[in-house]
């Protein structure tokens, strides 16, 4: 795992994400759970890539297979978000605390914060076990309660 590198995502790279992103198990965790459609997923993803505000990676092993991706969007000054898939043939393989190491270590924001779904055990232990801390608790409607961490390891 140690050889997992970061690349920036690609127009190209539209297929593969689009498919992670409607994969039921993604959805059922995900904050905007509904299905997208092809036409909107290109117009996000167009806009993403030129975007000062948000930075989208895929992750790949040492044979340039894809474990995954990172999403980290600007917040604020020096406040960044995490959102991660890895996909779906890799899960539960102890690829998703790899990714958010390999994202925190390119050191582009000095805060770093995730939201997971309380229903989302898998996710909030994973965040954890890259160093992350369980911050609070809210309640968001149309979500239910979310989990606010930040990472309170050494960049």
């Amino acid at each position: 795992m140690d050889r997992i590198k970061l690349r920036k995502v690609k127009m190209s790279d539209a297929a593969d994400l689009f498919r992670w992103r409607n994969d039921p198990e993604t959805r059922k965790v995900n904050f905007q759970s509904a299905p997208v459609k092809y036409k909107g997923h290109l117009k996000w993803l167009a806009s993403s890539l030129t975007s000062r505000d948000r930075l989208l990676f895929m992750a790949e092993d040492s044979n340039g297979e894809v474990i995954g991706h990172v999403r980290l969007d600007r917040l604020g000054k020096g406040i960044g978000e995490f959102g991660v898939l890895v996909v779906p043939e890799k899960r539960g393989r102890g690829y998703g605390p790899v990714l958010i190491k390999k994202a925190l270590s390119m050191r582009r924001f000095p805060i770093y914060l995730a939201r997971v779904k309380q229903d989302n055990p898998v996710s909030l232990k994973t965040f954890i076990r890259a160093g992350f801390v369980h911050v609070f608790d809210y309640e968001s409607r149309g979500n239910g309660r979310i989990s606010l961490l930040i990472y309170k390891g050494k960049l």
